[in-house]
């Protein structure tokens, strides 16, 4: 918009008597185009700190000073991202040598370790590691991803001493807590969003995980190809009966949110639908994990959240129709139930609140 535009719509606004006082200064912001180059410099410049890890490796630096290296590249990125956060090609400098400080901390940590047994306390000293970043570093990039790899590195120390059954209803749990808790800790926002996006996608990324790699937990010493306890397709009770929990939770809280008495029609409604769903949790569990996203992406107003569960609930529902572990039968009924369910739900609130559906659409 030219500085004539600017003027003609600032004098509109006062005429309306939205804003008072005279057309503030230009903001001095550069040109996407030009924040792209400045982005793009800073990533180039990072290469040779990249490469700089590959020939410390490659020379044979001692574990230690990996890890000292390490940290004081996320030293540095630290105080980039707090004293010239207005500058692009800084804050993408930042950005890479901080990725490329965590790398060379965790390779320095499993190279001491001379890469012995990896035991659950490594992956939760790592998990501790990316929480300190998650939290102090303040760049949403960075958060995601710092989040993201906390998420997955307590996963794995999960998975080490045996409790992997616990593992989806512990990363659904953390979803849910996160995003359902984001309008009262709003003062908290810029932290949290980021946050929040990253426990979404380690949460859809161990699930597509354990879809397409059936073997996962194989990796610490369970399971394997016959072994149905860890077969993500055929979970055991426990781990259905956490989904179910979270998703019975997530369903509470929301009518809780909307002031909807659960003894109500459009309450009893929901309640059904969520035992149902929890029923089919047995046999798709990941369906029901994609589900639970859209619904909070939906009910927060979340377009990014919306979407990362509609794709997570396609990919998931692709994979579930081609699975070789269940019959065409049950897979076909499975799928049938969970349609005629949603089917009925629709049907039942356009019955029961017509007013309330029109609206909706309306908005």
């Amino acid at each position: 918009m030219n500085s004539a535009a600017s003027l003609a719509l600032w004098q509109r606004l006062k005429v309306a008597q939205l804003v008072d006082g005279d057309l503030p200064a230009e903001l001095g912001l550069s040109p996407w185009y030009i924040r792209v180059m400045q982005g793009f410099s800073g990533w180039l410049g990072a290469l040779f700190l990249l490469c700089f890890v590959g020939i410390s490796l490659w020379s044979g630096m001692a574990e230690s000073a990996l890890m000292v290296v390490g940290l004081f590249n996320c030293g540095v990125a630290w105080l980039i991202f707090n004293n010239m956060k207005n500058s692009e090609f800084m804050t993408q400098f930042a950005l890479a040598i901080s990725f490329s400080g965590q790398m060379l901390f965790v390779i320095g940590l499993f190279l001491f370790l001379e890469f012995h047994e990896p035991s659950a306390g490594i992956f939760c000293g790592i998990a501790f590691f990316e929480v300190l970043l998650a939290l102090f570093i303040p760049n949403f990039i960075h958060r995601v991803v710092s989040s993201c790899s906390a998420m997955i590195a307590l996963s794995l120390a999960m998975g080490y001493v045996g409790w992997y059954e616990l593992v989806p209803a512990m990363t659904v749990a953390v979803f849910a807590l996160v995003w359902l808790n984001e309008i009262r800790f709003a003062a908290y926002a810029h932290v949290l969003q980021p946050v929040g996006y990253g426990f979404t996608f380690s949460l859809l990324s161990l699930t597509g995980l354990r879809l397409y790699y059936y073997d996962f937990w194989g990796l610490f010493g369970y399971g394997g190809y016959n072994d149905q306890a860890a077969m993500w397709l055929s979970p055991p009770l426990l781990c259905t009966a956490g989904i179910s929990a979270v998703l019975s939770y997530v369903v509470y809280q929301l009518l809780m949110r909307e002031q909807v008495a659960v003894i109500s029609k459009i309450g009893g409604v929901a309640i059904i639908s969520t035992l149902l769903l929890a029923v089919l949790s047995w046999w798709a569990p990941s369906i029901v994990i994609a589900l639970m996203v859209v619904l909070v992406g939906f009910s927060a107003g979340n377009r990014v959240l919306l979407g990362l569960g509609i794709v997570g609930l396609g990919l998931f529902l692709s994979h579930y129709y081609y699975q070789m572990q269940a019959t065409l039968l049950t897979k076909s009924f499975v799928l049938v139930v969970s349609g005629i369910t949603l089917l009925v739900v629709r049907i039942a609130l356009n019955k029961c609140f017509p007013p309330m559906i029109r609206d909706s659409h309306d908005a």
